[in-house]
C-alpha cells in the first residue's frame, strides 16, 4: 500500500467528521463506492496484507473519532464503523472472523461507546446509532442475538424514562394536555404541556432521546430477523401501545415504524429455514392479535405522516399474510375499510401508497372484497363521514360515491341494511361547513340515487333543493 493511498484513506475517514454536511456525505460516498470496494472486491481482493492494513487504519482513525468532543467526529465515527462492518466483518479462509476486528466491534463499539451515544446530546449522533446496530446484528446474527436482549432493555428503559417531560415521571404523555397536570419541585401543579415558567410547549418539544431510542429499537428489530421471537416481546408491545397514543405525532409515527419493522423482520416466518421454529410461527400469530388493532387505529390518525407509517405497516403485514387464509379471515374485516378509504385521503403520499397496496393485496377482486365485508365497510364509512377532520369527511364521501357507482350497481344486496344510515350521512355532509365536503357529497348523492332509486325516493325532494342550492354556492 503506497503512501499516497494511505493519505487518501486517512483523509477521507477524517472527512467523515467534517463540520460541513456536504463534505461528510462526499467522503462517505467515495469510501463506500470507490475506495473500499477496490480493497475488498477489486484487484487487491487477493492481497490479504493490503486488506488487513486498510482495516487497521480504519480502526485506529475511528477509535480516535469516537473519543472526540466534537459531535461531527462522533457522527463520522459511527458512519465509519458501518463501513468497517460492511466491508471487513466477514469470515476468512479458515472460517473465522479476525479477533482484533471482532474485539473492536463488539467490545469497543457495542459495549463501550453505544450505551453513551444512545443518549448523546446531538440528535444526529443518536439517530445514526440505529443503522450501525442494524448492520452489526444483521452481519452476525448469532452474536447479535446474544447482545439483543441487553440492547432492548437499555432502549426500553430510556423510552420509559423519557416518555414524560417532567424528570420524575408523572402523568402519561398520552394524557389530554388540557386536563392532565404535573407537579413541580415546589409542589406547584401545572398543565403537562407547559414548562416551569408557565410557557406552553409544543407537542413535539421536550422529549429528549425518546424518538431516537424508538428509531434505534426499530433498527435492531430489522437486523435480528425471525430470531426476534426467541425473546420476550411484552415490553416492546407496551412501548408501542404507549407510543401510538403519544401527543407528539413524531413519536406516534416512529411507533408505527417499529410495528413495520416487526413485520419486515418476520417476512420469512412461514418459510422453512435454520432460524425458523414452529414456536416462532405461533408467537407471530399471537403477536398479530395485539398489533393489528393498533395498525387500524393508525390508519385513521389525523396526521398524514402517522397514516403513512401505519400504511407501510399494513403492507408489510400483507406481504406475509396475503396467501394465508387464516390471517386474512381474521383481520381483513378490520383493515379493508381503512385501506379503502385512504385511497381517497387528501395527502398525496398516503393516497398513492394506499392505492398501490390495495392493488397488491386484492388485485382485481376489489368489488368482491367490499361485498364480503359490506357491514364493516359501511359502518366505517358512515363513522368517518362524521369525523372532526374535514379531509376525512371528504374522503368518506368519495368512498361512498365509489361504493354506489362501482359495487352497489352490480350487487346492492349486501349493502341494503345500511342504505338508510348511508343516506343520512350523505345528507349531513351535503350541509357541511367545508365546501370540498359539500362538493363530494353532491356527487355521492347522485351516485346513491342511481344505485338505490327506490330508497332515494323518500329524500328526493330534499336532494333536489340541495342540488339547486349547490348551483348557487359561493364557491365556484
Amino acid at each position: 500500500m503506497s503512501v499516497a493511498q494511505i493519505q487518501q484513506m486517512v483523509n477521507r475517514l477524517s472527512k467523515l467528521g467534517d463540520k460541513l454536511h456536504l463534505n461528510r456525505e462526499q467522503a462517505q460516498n467515495i469510501l463506500d463506492n470507490e475506495i473500499l470496494p477496490t480493497v475488498t472486491t477489486g484487484e487487491e481482493v487477493g492481497d490479504v496484507e493490503y486488506q488487513n492494513y486498510t482495516r487497521s487504519i480504519m480502526i485506529d482513525v475511528i477509535r480516535v473519532m469516537f473519543n472526540s468532543a466534537r459531535w461531527e467526529d462522533r457522527f463520522g465515527a459511527i458512519n465509519g464503523s458501518v463501513l468497517l462492518i460492511k466491508y471487513f466483518y466477514k469470515k476468512n479462509a479458515d472460517g473465522y472472523i479476525d479477533s482484533s476486528l471482532s474485539d473492536f466491534v463488539w467490545n469497543t463499539i457495542r459495549a463501550m461507546h453505544v450505551p453513551k451515544l444512545m443518549t448523546d446530546p446531538e440528535f444526529r449522533v443518536r439517530n445514526q446509532i440505529g443503522p450501525l446496530l442494524k448492520e452489526l446484528i444483521a452481519k452476525d446474527q448469532v452474536k447479535g442475538a446474544m447482545h439483543f436482549e441487553r440492547l432492548k432493555d437499555m432502549l426500553l428503559k430510556n423510552i420509559e424514562e423519557t416518555f414524560t417531560r417532567e424528570p420524575e415521571g408523572g402523568v402519561d404523555a398520552s394524557a389530554n394536555p388540557n386536563v392532565a397536570s404535573k407537579t413541580l419541585e415546589g409542589g406547584k401543579q401545572i398543565q403537562i404541556n407547559k414548562d416551569e415558567s408557565g410557557k406552553t410547549m409544543h407537542d413535539t418539544e421536550g422529549w429528549k432521546s425518546l424518538e431516537t431510542s424508538m428509531r434505534i429499537l426499530q433498527n435492531i428489530i430489522e437486523g435480528i430477523g425471525v430470531r426476534l421471537y426467541d425473546f420476550n416481546l411484552d415490553k416492546i408491545l407496551q412501548a408501542i401501545i404507549k407510543g401510538v397514543d403519544h401527543i407528539n405525532r413524531f413519536v406516534r409515527e416512529i411507533s408505527y415504524f417499529v410495528i413495520n419493522a416487526i413485520f419486515t423482520t418476520s417476512a420469512l416466518i412461514f418459510k422453512t429455514g435454520d432460524d425458523t421454529k414452529p414456536e416462532h410461527v405461533e408467537r407471530f400469530r399471537s403477536f398479530c392479535d395485539d398489533l393489528l388493532p393498533i395498525i387500524s387505529k393508525g390508519l385513521a390518525d389525523n396526521w398524514s405522516q402517522v397514516r403513512y407509517a401505519a400504511s407501510q405497516a399494513v403492507r408489510s403485514f400483507y406481504v406475509i399474510a396475503k396467501e394465508d387464509d387464516e390471517l386474512r379471515e381474521k383481520y381483513d374485516d378490520m383493515l379493508v375499510p381503512r385501506m379503502c378509504l385512504n385511497r381517497y385521503y387528501v395527502a398525496e403520499g398516503v393516497k398513492i401508497y394506499s392505492n398501490e397496496t390495495w392493488k397488491f393485496v386484492h388485485g382485481e377482486k376489489g368489488k368482491e372484497i367490499l361485498c364480503k365485508h359490506a357491514e364493516a365497510v359501511c359502518k366505517f364509512y358512515i363513522s368517518q363521514s362524521q369525523a372532526d377532520n374535514h379531509a376525512v369527511r371528504e374522503a368518506a364521501c368519495h368512498c361512498i360515491g365509489e361504493l354506489c357507482t362501482k359495487v352497489a350497481v352490480v350487487d346492492s344486496k349486501p349493502f341494503a341494511p345500511f342504505v338508510e344510515d348511508i343516506m343520512k350521512a350523505l345528507l349531513d355532509c351535503f350541509k357541511d361547513a367545508s365546501w370540498p365536503v359539500r362538493d363530494c357529497a353532491c356527487l355521492a348523492c347522485a351516485s346513491f340515487v342511481i344505485a338505490f332509486p327506490e330508497e332515494a325516493k323518500t329524500i328526493f325532494d330534499e336532494l333536489c333543493e340541495l342540488w339547486f342550492n349547490h348551483l348557487s354556492d359561493n364557491i365556484q
